[in-house]
């Protein structure tokens, strides 16, 4: 699996925010990047895919549930990670998620970077498991 191949999946009540970051990672090389104002609508785009590697970057506040309560939601898995974007990073108290600060300008290239780290660790993780089994599979045969 190649890194352009994870499915990014932004969500923000603040459609030109999501819009924005979603410029950075474009910007990067990835394909499948989707924007959705609506907590509901994310994770019904993501139940929709099946065996999809998932980046999802959630805002914290927003009207229908906030990113935490999104991200439990959504049910995180080692195929879908998920972090949490703030304008006020000590209000949220999560040990489940990592918390990025969001604000204007280089801070954008800071989220979209770090969306990126992620991609990528998350296709290691995969790939290495897959040679892992693929490892065994030789041996067993």
């Amino acid at each position: 699996m190649h890194v352009d191949e994870v499915q990014i999946i932004i969500v923000d009540d603040e459609i030109w925010t999501a819009m924005q970051i979603s410029r950075y990672i474009i910007g990067r090389g990835f394909k499948y990047v989707e924007v959705f104002d609506c907590p509901r609508e994310a994770k019904n785009k993501i139940d929709s895919m099946e065996n999809c590697k998932t980046v999802i970057v959630s805002d914290y506040k927003m009207p229908a549930m906030t990113g935490v309560e999104f991200l439990d939601l959504v049910c995180i898995t080692d195929s879908i990670r998920g972090f949490i974007v703030t304008s006020v990073p000590t209000i949220v108290l999560s040990k489940r998620y990592h918390v990025i600060e969001k604000g204007q300008g280089d801070r954008m290239s800071v989220i979209a970077d770090y969306v990126i780290t992620n991609a990528r660790e998350l296709v290691k993780s995969i790939n290495e498991s897959t040679d892992l089994d693929d490892a065994a599979s030789t041996l067993t045969a």
